[in-house]
């Protein structure tokens, strides 16, 4: 188990690479430490990524990691400056806060065939412009997905999303449906 190991170390700039086969557990190991590069180690068999890299503002990319057991991820690149995010997340089922107020982040895609919602996901990143589903045929609900100084128009691109209910307290969002494939979210 290594959750937070480093938890808290903001005088922290750099890791070493380390020797973590065995972990299965990464929750908070980085989370709000000063650390601009991640460290090379094998998550190939992590299961929970929660607030892993959380409060890292100087990370700006996605760590070249393997997600394929990863299961839960809230947190887990909240308030960081990665602006563009790939990832493949066969395991995650709900993504709660995972890219809150990272305010650079400007699209994302995703492979996530268990993906079955998205709470909070992007709130507070007020540049994001396009999230891309992929294969996401499980896709059902959105709650409160941007908050409500979210401006710019969200594009979805997957045909496998086809019916959403969408949640929200206090932004006022437009959600276009077409042929029963949600095409985009417009939150004011």
């Amino acid at each position: 188990d290594f959750s937070q190991m480093f938890y808290g170390c903001e005088s922290l700039t750099s890791i070493p690479d380390l020797d973590m086969d065995s972990a299965t557990n990464l929750n908070s190991t980085f989370q709000l430490t000063g650390i601009t590069k991640v460290p090379k180690i094998n998550t190939r068999n992590v299961t929970n990524m929660g607030y892993v890299l959380g409060g890292c503002t100087g990370i700006t990319e996605i760590p070249d990691w393997d997600f394929s057991k990863v299961e839960t991820m809230q947190y887990a690149f909240y308030n960081t400056s990665i602006e563009t995010a790939d990832i493949n997340l066969p395991k995650v089922t709900e993504l709660m806060s995972t890219f809150a107020y990272c305010r650079k982040l400007k699209s994302v895609n995703f492979t996530a065939p268990e993906l079955k919602g998205m709470q909070l996901t992007f709130n507070g990143s007020t540049n994001l412009e396009s999230i891309g589903l992929i294969n996401a045929s499980n896709f059902t609900y959105l709650v409160n997905l941007f908050n409500s100084n979210m401006t710019k128009l969200v594009n979805f691109g997957d045909e496998s999303v086809k019916e959403v209910t969408v949640v929200a307290h206090e932004d006022e969002c437009t959600v276009v449906i077409l042929q029963g494939l949600l095409e985009y979210i417009l939150c004011l």
